[in-house]
């Protein structure tokens, strides 16, 4: 990135007076590869939904922070866009966008039903626009659109009324137009609108249609500088500031003179010989503007400080602006600047955090001398002083200059060793570099060269390594301690030139844990802590000599989380005395007083587990670097902030040893691109709330277009602006998405959603923007999604859409109405077919029913019996002596039954859970129960009754009868465990006649029980099917009686009968008797006897018996 400082022209009385500063800003450049549909921007325009609008020379489009979505104009579509050179854009108060194309004419773009609208000049009619060709537009406070065409003046559009009105040049009439190619248009706070043309300015009262000529003049005090104006701009001070084929002008609000800005650049050329192509008000009101200078990129005026910066392109640099012609300039409401060039959309972030990077520049001397960064100090001067891999830079930040240092020299005094591991300025002001092979260098200010200290095997008080990984002052001597690559600690007594050398000693635990030491650190106390590689962590006692070493324990979470230490930080802030020890495998804190460690790693938060450095801020917050950024943790919750390259650092990666913070509070942190220094109280998150919108809503992953599609509507008008859909039930799956229109880092803005009647809460899916719902039940639902800004700062309110799934037609009130209304008239008739039916077998069915109660009885009866007996055998179950458990895939518990508890020395199964031997038993031992588990598990066999050998939890040696254990399967086949048994061979023996008995009893009783349920369900099935016989018989019989009433029903009618022998007279003239003849027409039989007047009058005898016997 190019940043350069503008040098002001002797200052005349109307100067602009302006200082010569710095700034650094951060680009993010968008061209046809990111999806703009050309590189050339001619126009922008943020709408108020918060959507990004670009015109470009080959359409017109829409950003979401993510996506370009195209608009062009197409000739079998007459609702496309009229051309697709855009020039213009401007929203309305509705949220209609109007654009003016070069050739198409005026646009009108309704986001609701997401189509263009066309107003083109016509020939010989006066209600269009004058030209096609239009320059700019503007909308004043009655929404009506003015028009700057090329050539043919201005026009005033009424949309209400939408009338046409134009006002054009009349070289006879000074109240018009000073000339018809109107280039730039601006309103000022008096609803006067301002026409600049290219030839002179032009003011224009909208109420009285009055216009009024500025032009320049000889022997104005101070005219505009040219006739051609190129942009306009009225500020929210009420500026009028004007550009000019020939610099720019400005004129304050209550004035009459305009006033020449005056800067001479760089490159010596002045801008009153330069045209300007843009201006743009800040979103800072009145404090500053934006200029577009042909050639010579983007300048910008801060009223805040009275000073004028450039920004232009470097062709060296890729992360300066992309083109130094720029086109168009426009703030967003996330903080950022836009500006649109010849060659590409560049957003400038210049409310992003303050991190400064200092970088390696190819063919510039003047820049870092490597990228790689290793250390990093200030001296007592202010200068910053840069270890890298290629020589030790120096950096005077009052002058911006660097100087190198290198190896390799012809001359004395360079450098042992071109790479730079570490560095040091003592309480003396000495400069001591540390070395990656040439030992320890010191700084000669006043030679501008080094001096060494290097290993000699020849000299026990050298250097005992020229490896240098860290040098420490201490707090109360006067001497340095030194970290070696592999010679261990050494303390360096500068006075007198000698090293005294702590060693590792395979036979002494008192001796340091190893010889390549990477860090150390007094702390509060004066206490020096050595970390090492490989080795752990070590506490040193100056007076015995003697190290405490604390190294890491894979079978104890209490120690170390690695033995390869990178850094270590105590709080000076903290309460509760902790060392925060930066690990490759994550942070560990130590509790001082208990000597404990607990850990922390991703899963906590923390952007990437390798800590290279720790700082602390003003605060009491940690500053870490990892491979994967920066992070903050505050250590009073926890909570971690994390920080990558898309917020300025100089790469993701860092180094170990490149941290250092200053008096000041600025700190320093280098990695593999140079190195990042900042004030931690000036990051600060960004407060700008995100909106949110509702941007595409898919059926079966298909976009659904507006109107109508597969034979219904789902969108009447855009999904921006739609509240309700009605979703018919055959579209069983539908995806909304949607985005947060922050453009800071859109990659880190995050979302969640919640679906109101199918989800109880909020789905927090990070920067995922669509969520997919499947087979929803026919009901109203309501779809929320809010979202975070690149801080973490939420919307909370964030935007819905409700969501009508309506059911299929069989399940809608109507057709149940209908339905339930049909079914009653059948129930109904049913009803009155059946009823004599019903009579007529009521009691056949109380008599059924009558056995089948009885017969359920029974059949209840012996279920609770069959219950009484699983019960009894679940009592056997869960009392039995046996030691059960289950396993899961990893051999750890998740089931056990009491007596295992007891055996494992625990009063509660459910302690044991999650649990594994390795809790109980010596390693030797869990090592091969492991083994033997997981080798059954992937054979699949099961092991029956091995008698083994196993310790009991006490230590005491039991024998195990027999353990059993089993693979575990799920619905599937798939192996998820085992369940095993295991029982006291004792035990066992002793109770084996008495189980075997009991077992025998038991099944012979099972035994009994099933038999007598089997010959239960025997009868039962024979009585219903002698139910069954006996039904057919009564029906048969049934249809006998039909038949025989069918016969019956012949004897009626007129029967001639003899009135003295009561003969009967048939069909055939016959005479029969009467018996004879209803035997022939029917199935009845006679029996003969006498009736109680006969047998009196033939036998009175027998007639008077009879009496008295009834009278007895």
């Amino acid at each position: 990135m190019n940043k350069r400082c503008l040098y002001m022209l002797p200052l005349l009385a109307t100067c602009f007076i302006a200082n010569v500063q710095s700034k650094e800003y951060r680009y993010k450049l968008f061209t046809i590869d990111q999806g703009l549909s050309q590189n050339s921007v001619n126009c922008m325009l943020q709408d108020r939904m918060g959507f990004m609008w670009f015109g470009t020379q080959e359409g017109l489009n829409r950003y979401d922070g993510y996506e370009f979505r195209q608009y062009k104009y197409d000739f079998r579509d007459p609702n496309s866009l009229g051309n697709n050179y855009v020039q213009s854009l401007v929203q309305d108060s509705s949220g209609r966008i109007w654009i003016g194309t070069q050739g198409g004419g005026l646009n009108l773009y309704e986001p609701s039903l997401d189509r263009f609208t066309r107003y083109r000049h016509r020939r010989d009619e006066t209600n269009t626009p004058g030209n096609n060709l239009i320059n700019a537009l503007i909308i004043d406070n009655d929404q009506v659109i003015w028009i700057g065409t090329f050539g043919t003046g201005l026009d005033r559009f009424d949309p209400g009324t939408d009338q046409f009105e134009h006002f054009t040049h009349d070289p006879n009439n000074p109240s018009t137009l000073s000339d018809n190619h109107v280039t730039a248009l601006a309103m000022d706070q008096s609803g006067f609108i301002w026409i600049g043309t290219s030839n002179g300015l032009n003011r224009l009262d909208p109420v009285h249609r009055r216009i009024a000529r500025v032009y320049s003049k000889t022997g104005n005090p101070e005219p505009l500088p040219d006739n051609r104006i190129t942009a306009l701009l009225i500020d929210e001070a009420g500026t009028l500031w004007v550009g000019t084929e020939n610099g720019l002008a400005y004129r304050k609000k209550g004035e009459i003179a305009f006033h020449t800005v005056r800067i001479r650049f760089p490159d010596g050329q002045n801008l009153s010989s330069l045209r300007i192509t843009a201006l743009r008000a800040g979103i800072d009101p009145g404090r500053t503007v934006w200029v577009g200078v042909l050639g010579q990129g983007l300048i910008h005026f801060d009223g805040s400080s009275g000073q004028w910066f450039q920004m232009r392109n470097d062709p060296s640099d890729p992360q300066s602006l992309s083109d130094n012609e720029v086109q168009a300039i426009l703030p967003d409401r996330s903080g950022g600047l836009w500006v649109g060039t010849r060659n590409g959309l560049n957003r400038i972030d210049h409310s992003a955090k303050l991190f400064i990077t200092h970088r390696h520049e190819p063919n510039n001397s003047n820049s870092l001398c490597h990228n790689t960064v290793w250390a990093l100090q200030k001296d007592h001067r202010g200068r910053i002083w840069i270890g890298t891999s290629g020589g030790l830079s120096v950096y005077n930040r009052e002058k911006n200059r660097y100087r190198h240092y290198f190896s390799g020299s012809a001359e004395g005094g360079d450098l042992s060793h071109q790479r730079i591991y570490c560095l040091l300025e003592d309480r003396k002001k000495r400069l001591w570099v540390g070395t990656g092979r040439g030992g320890l260098n010191l700084y000669d200010p006043e030679t501008d060269g080094f001096s060494q200290f290097r290993h000699d095997p020849d000299n026990a008080n050298s250097l005992s390594d020229d490896g240098i990984y860290f040098i420490r002052q201490d707090p109360v001597r006067n001497g340095l301690w030194v970290g070696t690559r592999n010679g261990g600690l050494n303390y360096f007594d500068p006075d007198k030139g000698t090293f005294l050398h702590f060693r590792h000693s395979p036979d002494d635990p008192s001796s340091l844990s190893g010889d390549r030491t990477y860090t150390a650190y007094f702390d509060r106390e004066g206490v020096l802590w050595v970390g090492c590689w490989g080795a752990g962590l070590n506490r040193l006692d100056f007076d015995s000599k003697t190290f405490t070493r604390f190294t890491s324990s894979p079978e104890d979470e209490s120690t170390i989380l690695d033995n390869n230490i990178l850094c270590i930080h105590e709080s000076v802030r903290d309460t509760v005395r902790r060392l925060w020890i930066g690990t490759p495998n994550g942070l560990s804190v130590m509790d001082v007083a208990s000597e404990t460690f607990t850990h922390y790693r991703e899963e906590d938060g923390l952007p990437n587990n390798v800590i290279y450095g720790i700082l602390e801020d003003e605060k009491g917050w940690l500053w870490m670097s990892t491979n994967r950024g920066l992070c903050r943790l505050n250590p009073k919750t926890m909570r971690f902030k994390n920080y990558d390259v898309s917020d300025g650092i100089q790469s993701n990666e860092f180094n170990t040893g490149a941290f250092y913070r200053s008096s000041s509070g600025e700190m320093f942190f280098g990695g593999v691109a140079g190195f990042t220094r900042f004030f931690p109280e000036k990051i600060v998150d960004n407060p700008i709330v995100p909106p949110v919108q509702i941007t595409d809503f898919r059926i079966f992953n298909q976009t659904v277009p507006i109107g109508e599609w597969e034979n219904t509507i789902l969108l009447k008008k855009s999904i921006l602006e739609t509240e309700t859909i009605r979703l018919p039930h055959r579209f069983t799956m539908f995806t909304l998405g949607f985005s947060a229109l922050h453009y800071v880092s859109p990659e880190k803005n995050e979302y969640a959603y919640y679906l109101e009647g199918l989800e109880k809460d909020w789905n927090y899916v990070g920067s995922r923007r669509f969520v997919t719902y499947t087979n929803l039940p026919a009901r109203k639902y309501r779809f929320r999604v809010k979202a975070s800004n690149n801080d973490g700062i939420w919307n909370e309110t964030g935007t819905s859409l409700t969501i009508m799934v309506l059911p299929p037609f069989y399940n809608t009130w109507w057709f149940r109405s209908i339905g339930i209304l049909m079914l009653t008239g059948f129930i109904f008739s049913g009803h009155l077919l059946r009823v004599r039916s019903i009579h007529r077998k009521k009691k056949e069915l109380e008599e059924i029913n009558l056995q089948l109660n009885q017969e359920v009885r029974q059949r209840k009866e012996t279920e609770a019996q069959v219950l009484r007996e699983r019960n009894l055998l679940r009592t056997i179950i869960d009392n039995i002596p046996d030691k059960i458990y289950f396993k899961d895939r990893n051999s750890r518990f998740i089931l056990v039954n009491t007596a295992q508890a007891r055996w494992m020395g625990y009063s509660k199964s459910d302690d044991l859970e999650g649990k594994s031997d390795y809790d109980f038993y010596p390693k030797a031992s869990a090592d091969r129960f492991f083994k033997a588990e997981q080798a059954l598990m992937e054979s699949g066999q099961s092991l029956i009754n091995r008698i083994e050998e196993q310790p009991a939890s006490d230590g005491k040696i039991m024998w195990i009868a027999s353990t059993s254990k089993l693979p575990m399967k799920d619905d599937k086949g798939k192996i998820i465990g085992l369940v095993g048994v295991s029982r006291d061979i004792t035990t066992l023996i002793k109770a084996e006649k008495v189980l075997k008995e009991s077992r025998q009893r038991l099944e012979k009783r099972v035994r009994e029980r099933t038999r007598v349920l089997h010959q239960t369900n025997e009868e039962l099935k024979q009585e219903i099917s002698e139910r069954k016989r006996i039904e057919e018989e009564r029906e048969k019989l049934i249809l006998e009686l039909k038949e025989a009433l069918k016969n019956v029903k012949r004897l009626r009618g007129m029967l001639p009968i003899c009135a003295s022998c009561k003969k009967v007279r048939d069909d055939h003239g016959y005479w029969q008797q009467v018996e004879e003849y209803i035997r022939n027409h029917s199935d009845v039989e006679f029996s003969h006897g006498l009736c109680p007047d006969c047998l009196k009058a033939i036998y009175p005898e027998y007639a008077e018996e009879d009496t008295k016997e009834e009278k007895e």
